[in-house]
């Protein structure tokens, strides 16, 4: 995305309306829409950053909802997940660590960057290109970056853009840079110690892996094997190109028609069998048009029409046909933030919908089915506070049918309750004595969905659940049964108990 993706981009996410957990009279849901109470200002396909600069994420196997990110203050965005930029422009990284109870978080400072538009691996570390469009390189430690080994790229103070590639012969990985002049420029090396200008005959507006994207709406691709082929080949289509899409195996352009033309690369087969076609026939897709952007995701051709519309044909074919069948995925949508296997989408009412593989919760729509063939709404970034002070959900908080659930032990032990769960009937019990001296107990059966207070039965709204080894019990029925005030704040996507 352009412009520092589009820089805090979001028109805002709806976030939700009126008070309570229970259904009943006078009572609304969790969830209830109210455009006026949107919270969210930036978001990646497994993060987003609310106004308030704090950071959420998602995905991370015990993390099927948005969860708050402890100990990062004033966020303005993120890139590529890791990297946050904060309101000053300062700029961390962010180093997690998954297990049972939850992730673990170590923010690292980078100093000498101001702000960031994109970071690429390279070598053992990362290319980083900072706000002003000066390039960095700093090695790190596995995936975390030591900051002692930042370093300014001579020469390259007015970068706009980079990508990668590999060239196959001999077999060097390139960093293709754009620069605000419209030329083009390679560097290799472990600390990119070398930089050639690649000559076209138009300034350049776009690059994306390999390609780039002249002035004019011509289409150019870095050679593979230098020694046979010396400079960028034109890609011929019929009419000027306005986008360039590529993954390093499939090459997409849209012109200003809003048509796309498929430049090659499709994949067949599974597994040991899976086989991948390229193709140096530009086949110009007649089944879809005013498209503004097409990109792939899990073997889907999507495309993102002017009207808002996303669309999805396979790219499961030894060649692309012309006539490639076109699905609706999803209408009103504002904004696409593609992962290689998920998807996440933002609708004109500020509503946030994911959508493809979702093994670790990737969609953030509080399951773990495996994949979403058809979009599903993403669960909110919902805080739960106790007396004035945030409480830690290390799996987020999960919205059924309007009505919020929470880990099972997030909340309740700093309630004073004690929490008993029976593994072999797969029961959970809360006990919460008060100051008085009388005592409620409450408890839960997950495979029935039965539940008991003081030993009479009671009738839930919804069963309470268990999210890859994490059981979910309803906040408002257990936190007013022990005698807290629960208060649902729409405008900040908060729930505020309130226990004397």
């Amino acid at each position: 995305m352009s412009g520092k993706r589009r820089m805090l981009k979001r028109a805002a996410w709806t976030a939700l309306a009126a008070a309570a957990l229970m259904a009943g009279a006078g009572q609304a849901a969790y969830g209830a829409e109210t455009k006026a109470s949107a919270s969210i200002a930036y978001f990646e396909p497994k993060s987003l950053v609310k106004k308030d600069g704090t950071l959420w994420e998602w995905g991370n196997r015990y993390q099927p909802a948005p969860v708050r990110v402890p100990g990062v203050e004033n966020a303005a965005y993120t890139v590529g997940g890791s990297f946050i930029v904060r309101q000053d422009q300062s700029v961390l990284y962010l180093n997690r660590k998954e297990t049972r109870s939850g992730a673990r978080y170590q923010a690292i400072e980078l100093p000498g960057l101001s702000g960031l538009t994109k970071a690429l691996p390279w070598g053992d570390g990362y290319a980083l290109l900072d706000q002003s469009g000066r390039l960095h390189i700093v090695d790190a430690d596995g995936e975390v970056p030591v900051p002692a080994s930042l370093k300014k790229v001579d020469g390259m103070e007015d970068a706009a853009a980079i990508s990668t590639y590999w060239q196959t012969k001999p077999v060097v990985n390139k960093l293709l840079v754009l620069r605000k002049d419209g030329s083009l420029w390679t560097g290799d090396g472990k600390r990119l110690e070398r930089f050639s200008e690649v000559k076209l005959p138009v300034p350049a507006v776009r690059i994306a892996d390999r390609m780039a994207l002249g002035g004019d709406g011509t289409l150019w691709t870095m050679p593979m094997e230098p020694e046979a082929q010396p400079l960028p080949k034109k890609a011929e289509i019929a009419a000027p190109a306005a986008d360039i899409y590529s993954d390093g195996r499939t090459r997409m352009a849209v012109d200003a028609q809003g048509r796309i033309w498929f430049l090659g690369g499709t994949v067949t087969g599974m597994s040991e069998g899976t086989d991948y076609h390229p193709s140096d026939t530009p086949v110009m897709l007649e089944t879809i048009g005013k498209v503004k952007r097409a990109l792939i995701v899990e073997r889907m051709l999507l495309a993102w029409t002017r009207e808002g519309n996303v669309y999805a044909a396979s790219i499961d074919h030894e060649q692309m046909p012309s006539n490639p069948e076109f699905r609706l995925l999803a209408k009103d949508v504002v904004q696409l933030e593609p992962a290689r296997r998920h998807l996440i989408m933002e609708k004109r009412d500020g509503s946030l919908w994911g959508w493809g593989i979702n093994k670790f919760g990737e969609l953030g729509s509080g399951d773990f089915a495996y994949m979403h063939d058809k979009p599903v709404r993403m669960q909110r970034p919902v805080s739960v506070w106790l007396n004035g002070e945030e409480a830690e959900l290390p799996s987020g908080v999960i919205i059924v049918n309007g009505q919020a659930f929470v880990p099972l032990r997030s909340v309740f032990d700093r309630m004073g309750a004690e929490v008993r769960w029976d593994g072999a009937t797969r029961t959970v019990t809360i006990k919460h004595e008060r100051k008085d001296g009388t005592a409620t107990v409450m408890a839960f059966h997950f495979e029935t969905g039965a539940a008991t207070l003081n030993g009479r039965e009671i009738e839930l709204p919804n069963k309470p659940f268990i999210r890859f080894e994490t059981s979910y019990l309803p906040l408002r029925i257990i936190s007013e049964n022990m005698g807290a005030k629960v208060e649902w704040q729409p405008k900040d996507n908060r729930i505020a108990i309130v226990l004397q």
